[in-house]
């Protein structure tokens, strides 16, 4: 008797292709469902159903949103002391949707007496009479019959070469399909209006505690436990998700939010967007570029003859005081609403925390705020609580990096600069107590920037009725900006910095070989004399004697000419094969101009894009090099016309290159050809030929000869 399992084959799938001619499966007009994969030996499964005379409508689906779900070896999910005797009694693996599945359709499956892989953590599950397993990389694996009693246990730490770690990390959605279902469901049914009013309980039964260490549920609250049992204990008790797992759910999460949201689009409701404002943990975006920006427009400010006016703030602890209701309603704002909701929910709260000293052991105490660091889904967990913090600010500039946020206004009057600024401090106290974080007062700096006198007195700025700051300089994102913008102060202390580091490889030049030494210096010393060097490469004489001075003094104790007479510094670097670090500035400068004109940058730095100087001014203007964004466009053309230069001599060293070589091998043939594709103009030979639009023979010859 043929059996017919009904279900939508996916043809593509060579398993499901294979057991389609061995089992004779029916047409695909019969199917009913998404997706019926099945692995392993399923000759039982027909037998069963065979004796019993029943075709169950079974419902093993994967969601059509998702990209065809491929099934694991289930020979290396199951460990290798029970693997080949559950297959023998009919095991079958399956992926299966618990939201259509019936309790009805899956008791006929249970009475036909083969055993399913499912999750037990599953709503549908729970109400159905029927065992699941507990698969876990490091811990027990758990088989039970349909009653309930023990099939089979297994340790999977007695697998071989770490497969259960590289199988969770890189593979944990074929171990729990559910998962995967879950989330791109809820999207599916998020673009349909569709809020799922049922209940859902945590996507994942066991969470990495310390990483993959340790896996322990979130219901057991056996924090004891998963102490005693974790292999690599740092002293760290904030259970953190495999990063894979975040990087899953991450990719997921900001999808449904850049398709459903204007968080990305930003908030129109005060004239401009707030997400342009945002530079931290964004795609293409770096602190380098948020600097960039915030330069130009100080820059421009200043050329207008407007006092700049700027407010540093430190928040305390931000990462730290996220507090936990007031990050889930913003998620709920956001449209994360349903089980994707319930599961941020679960993930932030029952966490546990206490702090061991040489043995001694603190009390637990639960965390109500604070996002897990060091995971995937802290920062833009934290991004997205603290991103409506610049919708607070109408009168002002916000520039954030994660919780790195500075304002700046620009007026020809002092007096309208500070009162811009205090309104917005105003607005952004108030933000912070509602949102329950704090400003570290003595931290949070004002300055103006401007290269005219201010008119004394200045307006003190304040911040929740504390009288700020006002300094000339000041260290932000790792560059220290003055008051008049001038480069020497950052110069001087990035440069003693470098020399300190430096100073390492002259006490190991004895005992290290050179190249070690090179590749030390450009790992260690090289960095801090090049970050953010695009915001300040238009320097003075002087310090770009001093920033390549450190370069010199290194390459001279690594090349062995230290405490020898002083050689020149093109001799040194095309001894170590090594560019200046101006040239390298250079070069820094013009591939970031490459990549905005060609996309590749967030589009909040398209303004900082203007227009050439020809259509500026028809005149030539002096040192017009030394200026901030013209200079990449001065640095650019410089390149592009070197560029075809280089083009030129070099397909003409290629023409001399195939002259020779058809003198030396065989002329008659190398004559025909280079004729041809001369004449044809599919080489840039022609462009030496002058006045001549193809070539004849005797110029040919006349080469020859």
């Amino acid at each position: 008797m043929q059996t017919t399992l009904h279900g939508v084959v996916d043809r593509q799938h060579p398993a499901v292709v294979r057991n389609m001619k061995r089992y004779s499966f029916s047409s695909m007009d019969e199917c009913t469902f998404d997706v019926m994969y099945f692995q392993g030996d399923v000759s039982t499964l027909q037998n069963h159903l065979t004796a019993k005379n029943s075709s169950p409508q079974l419902t093993l689906v994967s969601h059509p949103a998702l990209t065809p779900y491929q099934p694991p070896d289930i020979r290396r999910l199951l460990p290798p002391a029970f693997s080949t005797a559950v297959l023998s009694e009919g095991f079958v693996f399956v992926d299966w949707d618990p939201h259509k599945l019936s309790e009805s359709n899956m008791n006929k499956f249970v009475d036909s007496s083969c055993y399913i892989l499912v999750d037990s953590t599953e709503p549908a599950a729970k109400s159905l009479s029927f065992g699941g397993s507990y698969m876990t990389p490091r811990g027990r694996s758990q088989y039970r019959w349909s009653d309930g009693s023990m099939l089979a246990t297994g340790d999977f730490s007695d697998w071989a070469d770490g497969q259960p770690d590289t199988i969770y990390r890189e593979k944990c959605v074929e171990i729990r399909p559910d998962f995967n279902y879950q989330w791109n469901n809820y999207e599916c049914h998020r673009q349909q209006n569709f809020v799922c009013e049922k209940e859902c309980p945590d996507l994942l039964a066991y969470v990495p505690f310390n990483r993959s260490c340790y896996l322990f549920s979130n219901s057991s609250r056996n924090y004891e436990g998963a102490e005693e049992s974790c292999f690599q204990y740092d002293g760290r008790l904030i259970r953190v998700m495999d990063n894979e797992t975040h990087q899953f759910i991450l990719k997921h999460i900001m999808a449904y939010i850049d398709q459903t949201v204007s968080f990305w689009i930003g908030f129109k409701e005060n004239g401009f967007n707030c997400a342009d404002h945002q530079s931290g943990f964004r795609p293409l975006d770096n602190t380098t570029l948020q600097l960039a920006r915030m330069i130009e427009e100080w820059t421009e400010a200043m050329d207008s003859g407007e006092i700049v006016g700027c407010v540093f703030l430190d928040l305390r602890k931000a990462f730290d005081k996220v507090w936990h209701a007031g990050l889930l309603s913003k998620l709920r704002a956001y449209g994360i609403s349903g089980s994707m909701h319930n599961w941020f929910s679960s993930y932030l709260s029952e966490r546990r925390q206490r702090v061991v000293i040489q043995g001694v052991a603190s009390d637990w105490k639960s965390p109500l705020a604070g996002v897990p660091q060091g995971s995937v889904l802290g920062p833009t967990l934290f991004i997205l609580y603290i991103n409506d913090l610049a919708s607070s600010c109408i009168q002002s500039q916000p520039n954030l990096f994660a919780d790195d946020t500075s304002l700046s206004s620009s007026h020809h009057s002092i007096q309208h600069v500070v009162a811009s600024l205090n309104r917005d401090l105003s607005s952004v106290s108030t933000w912070l107590s509602q949102w329950k974080l704090e400003a570290n007062i003595d931290k949070c700096k004002a300055m103006f920037i401007t290269t005219r006198a201010i008119p004394r007195p200045i307006p003190p700025v304040t911040l929740g009725g504390t009288i700020l700051q006002v300094v000339t300089s000041h260290k932000h994102l790792g560059v220290t900006l003055t008051n008049t913008l001038s480069w020497s102060n950052h110069i001087d202390i990035i440069s003693t910095k470098a020399r300190r580091s430096s100073g390492l490889l002259c006490a190991l030049r004895k005992n290290i070989p050179k190249d070690l030494l090179l590749r030390l210096y450009m790992t260690i010393v090289r960095p801090n004399l090049e970050y953010a060097d695009i915001v300040w490469s238009g320097l003075t004489k002087r310090d770009q004697r001093t920033v390549e001075s450190v370069q010199y003094q290194t390459t001279r104790i690594i090349s062995g000419h230290f405490g020898l007479p002083y050689p020149s510094y093109e001799s040194l670097y095309t001894e170590l094969s090594l560019p200046s670090l101006q040239y390298r500035r250079k070069s820094h400068t013009t591939v970031t101009l490459y990549r905005l004109l060609n996309g590749r940058c967030p589009p909040h730095l398209q303004s900082l894009l203007p227009q050439t100087r020809d259509t500026n001014s028809r005149y030539p203007l002096r040192n017009s090099e030394h200026l901030t964004t013209p200079t990449k466009i001065y640095l650019w053309e410089q390149l592009r016309n070197k560029i075809n230069r280089e083009d030129k001599k070099a397909s003409k060293r290629h023409y001399c290159v195939r002259v020779e070589k058809l003198k030396r091998d065989n002329p008659g043939k190398w004559y025909q050809e280079i004729k041809t594709k001369l004449n044809l103009q599919q080489q840039d030979l022609s462009i030496h030929i002058p006045g001549n639009e193809t070539a004849d023979s005797s110029f040919i010859a006349n080469l020859i000869n």
